[in-house]
């Protein structure tokens, strides 16, 4: 505790029995052990109390838990430390669907279901613009090799 050494605790003793005499160090000894006692004991309460009160703390946020966990039992929670990695890493972020929020009207489920096939029309529409223009890059270039090869064979043809 308060790392003294044989040679300290010598010393202590030495002056102590100086100071005091050899009639008050007995009585001197007593005190200070029944001191120590009280300490300790004072200790464990506390440490008791305080053990007592982080139980109490962690049943309440167990409690807390399940009751968030009844509350949003069909929902789904996204993992918000995958989607960092992924952008941390780089890795394109895939748009999830958000979860459905229950609709008591069913013009508004139709309204959003409109919206989604919407959505995904202009997705196709792009998506065929970009395969489009692939083709088109590609019919180019052989184009561009065949008006090579034909540009080739008549000089061939000159020198043979």
């Amino acid at each position: 505790m308060f790392d003294l050494g044989t040679q300290e605790l010598i010393v202590i003793f030495i002056v102590a029995f100086l100071v005091f005499g050899p009639k008050k160090l007995p009585e001197l000894g007593r005190n200070l052990g029944k001191a120590m006692r009280e300490l300790k004991s004072a200790m464990k309460g506390v440490r008791a109390s305080f053990e007592e009160a982080e139980s109490d703390v962690t049943e309440e946020i167990k409690k807390a838990k399940t009751d968030i966990e009844k509350v949003y039992e069909g929902f789904e929670i996204p993992d918000f430390k995958k989607e960092a990695l992924k952008t941390l890493h780089g890795e394109p972020k895939k748009e999830e669907p958000e979860a459905e929020k229950p609709s008591d009207k069913p013009e508004e489920k139709q309204e959003e279901k409109q919206e989604e096939k919407q959505e995904e029309k202009q997705e196709e529409k792009q998506e065929e613009k970009q395969e489009e223009k692939q083709e088109e890059k590609q019919e180019e270039k052989q184009e561009e090799k065949q008006e090579e090869k034909q540009e080739k064979k008549p000089e061939t043809g000159k020198d043979g």
